[in-house]
């Protein structure tokens, strides 16, 4: 009796067993979980077809380029893919192009995947004509809604609608909503391809699932086959646009550009594809356009610039090409080939290494026959190991990538993966988000390697 007492002074209390009900509530549910899953599982591999826009088949008259578009001399700026690091390294890139008064001249603009990010935000958001304060906030402004964490923003829009987690065509518009921002590619509305400036040409590069070639999305027509020199090029590498079998036309007014860029950006198998409805005259049954990631085919962007450029009657011209993508790295060291189902980027690049040399060499014979001089200077992110090893960069240039003493805000994390920030850049990977420090080594790094090359511009 008094231990009795005792114990219920203390406070304390014998614990009831669980009861059978309890363990059949719990079973009861984990089964609906289960069952919840198995449902969307089951919805996003049946659902019916997602159609994420609608068109009529039409022909409009007008010529490839605005009037004061064919009389200036061809610039063109090329931003590729490589998610949020393609991102931030084209802006940052672009920022010291604008400093130098280069950037202004831009005639042409094609973008792939994460590179429609700045390129868009360009695009829509005026940009200050003169170098000065005005222009480092614009910038600023552009860096911060470019290094945003949109794969944060895709899972939040799923978890509003549950029906589009395992359906990775309706994951395509969580995308979309994450780049409707106000301030972004929002006013108060979906900006669209009218609001494109006519002042320069702007491609966002898909690759159509259907015809395994590029598809442009344009506020600008890609030449068509019949034009006499756009012939100069041949037709199996041409790409495809809101064309019918007589005119090659421009994107539809009302196409929404945070479409164009998510579409840009659907790596297979996460995002996409994206459904295109076209609906023709005198035609009962519609006509439906699957589209992808530009990356898949051409991650650069450089070659629809070229498609542009050999439309024209010119015959000089030049190309600033910010190239994010990662290189195929000689060895796995110990990670076993399994790597591969782990890492299904590992099958694109190595497809892109060997296109990318049939490419050159292509293009190389086709400027030589037309007697062109397009001239491209090319930054890629990983260059800046390659300057280091060969002592090409300037002497503080060469401190700064060489030591981390010089990077006083970089987390002991960062530090302590690479041993110096040059060989941190192969590490930063390819995604909808970039941490703090991998941001601020590509911001330094795009920078690094435009001041390298000023002296070849001129």
């Amino acid at each position: 009796m008094v231990g009795a007492i005792t114990a219920s002074r203390m406070g304390y209390r014998r614990r009831k067993p669980v009861g059978v009900r309890h363990l059949v509530y719990i079973g009861m549910l984990l089964a609906a979980v289960l069952l919840l899953a198995v449902g969307f599982a089951i919805y996003g591999l049946l659902a019916p077809l997602q159609v994420h826009f609608k068109a009529m088949s039409r022909e409009v008259p007008g010529g490839n380029d605005a009037p004061e578009l064919a009389e200036r001399t061809f610039v063109g700026l090329a931003l590729s893919g490589g998610g949020a690091r393609a991102a931030v390294f084209a802006a940052a890139g672009m920022h010291e192009l604008a400093k130098m008064g280069l950037l202004q001249n831009v005639t042409h603009v094609s973008s792939v995947s994460g590179g429609g990010f700045p390129a868009s935000y360009w695009a829509i958001n005026e940009m200050p004509a003169e170098p000065g304060d005005a222009l480092d906030r614009y910038f600023a402004a552009m860096l911060e809604t470019v290094a945003k964490d949109y794969f944060n923003s895709i899972h939040m829009n799923q978890l509003r609608h549950p029906s589009r987690l395992m359906s990775p065509s309706r994951r395509l518009t969580s995308l979309q909503e994450g780049l409707q921002q106000e301030g972004f590619l929002n006013r108060g509305s979906d900006t669209t391809i009218a609001d494109l400036p006519q002042s320069r040409s702007f491609y966002f590069n898909a690759v159509s699932y259907d015809a395994g070639r590029r598809f442009v999305i344009s506020n600008a027509r890609l030449p068509h086959p019949d034009d006499t020199l756009a012939s100069r090029l041949p037709g199996a590498i041409r790409a495809l646009s809101f064309s019918d079998k007589h005119k090659s036309i421009p994107a539809p007014s009302d196409f929404p550009i945070s479409l164009a860029v998510a579409t840009s950006a659907a790596f297979p198998p996460y995002l996409g594809p994206l459904t295109i409805e076209i609906d023709r005259p005198g035609s009962a049954e519609s006509e439906f356009w699957h589209l992808g990631d530009g990356g898949i085919l051409e991650n650069p962007g450089v070659e629809t610039l070229r498609e542009a450029f050999y439309a024209t009657d010119k015959v000089e011209g030049r190309i600033y090409s910010f190239d994010a993508g990662q290189r195929l790295q000689p060895s796995f060291a110990k990670s076993d080939i399994s790597i591969f189902s782990r890492d299904l980027v590992q099958f694109v690049d190595v497809i892109l290494e060997y296109a990318t040399g049939h490419r050159a060499t292509l293009y190389e014979a086709l400027d030589e026959k037309h007697d062109i001089a397009l001239r491209t200077f090319t930054f890629n992110y990983l260059d800046v190991e390659e300057l280091l090893a060969k002592g090409a960069l300037e002497q503080n240039d060469q401190r700064l990538w060489n030591s981390w003493d010089a990077w006083p805000t970089i987390g002991a994390a960062t530090r302590a993966q690479a041993k110096t920030p040059a060989s941190r850049l192969r590490q930063v990977p390819t995604g909808f988000s970039i941490s703090a420090d991998d941001r601020i080594l590509i911001e330094a790094a795009a920078r690094t390697l435009v001041r390298h090359s000023a002296g070849s511009f001129v």
